[in-house]
Parts: structure tokens; sequence; C-alpha cells
């Protein structure tokens, strides 16, 4: 399983969470195997700044093959395109 974090650093899993899910800096990606992390990696939001399109930023994080998203927040728009 794929956990994206939604980040305020690229310091991976010694970061902070984001308190915004689309208008963080970074996404930390966390590889989960039986229970343990098996890989890290941190990529940059194309979209910060900026939300870009109606739905590119959870369409970005689904391209990253993230099924589980963890952030301080997230608008009801984003919640519906993850449903």
């Amino acid at each position: 399983m794929r956990i994206a974090v939604a980040a305020n650093d690229n310091l991976g899993l010694n970061g902070v969470v984001s308190a915004h899910f689309g208008r963080c800096p970074y996404y930390t990606l966390a590889d989960v195997e039986n229970g343990k992390v098996q890989d890290i990696k941190v990529v940059d939001n194309p979209f910060y700044g900026s939300h870009g399109q109606q739905g590119e930023v959870p369409s970005f994080i689904h391209r990253q093959g993230a099924s589980v998203i963890i952030a301080g927040g997230m608008g009801t728009r984003a919640i519906g395109y993850f449903k």
C-alpha cells in the first residue's frame, strides 16, 4: 500500500504534515508492506501555490499510486474526487 502524506517540507517521515492537502509544497509517499515502511519518496506538488484545475491534485496523487492520503485538512471537492 502506498500512503501519501501532505507535507510542509521534504524531510520524509521526519517532516511536518501540512494543514492543507492541496496547498502543500510536497507529498511524502510511503510504501508499506506487512505493517512496515519499505520505501519513502518525497515529490514536489506541481500545483503548489495554486490548485490548478479542479481535480488535478487528487488525480496527481492517484497517478503516484497512493491509496491512502494523510493531510491536516481537505476541502469537500477533493474529498469527493477521492471517493
